[in-house]
């Protein structure tokens, strides 16, 4: 049902992937799906597909895209389990909420083509999900859904 697709970067200049699943016909909203540490994988893709069948352009940057681009790791695989939290040891909460930033300027300007959405939710899964750090630092001008997974 979607695409991979590229949004430029805040502060760098640099394009990063993110998933992108788009409704059939007007969006009702958009929703920005933060993926847990295991990337742009098959179960995040299925979760923005689902949220577009309910009419929300849905869209999961690929957090990891600075020194992991592109990583779809298996949870249930011990080995890649493992990996991936050595990914998240890498990772950097402040340039996350940057691409956060990022996609929210993209879909109010229009993202690949789609009209400009000016509503915005996120929601995050395992990575952030229950992290008081992310609720603190996503622009408040975002619509906000913690779900622990």
């Amino acid at each position: 049902m979607g695409d991979m697709i590229n949004i430029a970067a805040l502060d760098e200049d640099a394009l990063f992937p993110a998933y992108l699943a788009s409704p059939v016909g007007a969006a009702k909203a958009a929703i920005i799906v933060i993926p847990e540490i295991f990337g742009v994988n098959a179960g995040i893709r299925q979760k923005c597909d689902h949220l577009a069948n309910d009419g929300y352009l849905a869209i999961a940057p690929d957090i990891f895209w600075r020194f992991a681009p592109g990583v779809e790791l298996d949870p249930d695989v011990e080995a890649q389990l493992q990996e991936a939290f050595g990914y998240f040891g890498q990772y950097d909460a402040d340039d996350g909420v940057k691409d956060i930033e990022a996609a929210i300027h993209a879909i109010r300007g229009g993202i690949s083509g789609h009209d400009p959405v000016q509503k915005v939710g996120c929601v995050g899964y395992c990575l952030v999900g229950g992290s008081p750090i992310w609720r603190r630092r996503v622009p408040t001008s975002v619509h906000r859904l913690a779900i622990m997974a």
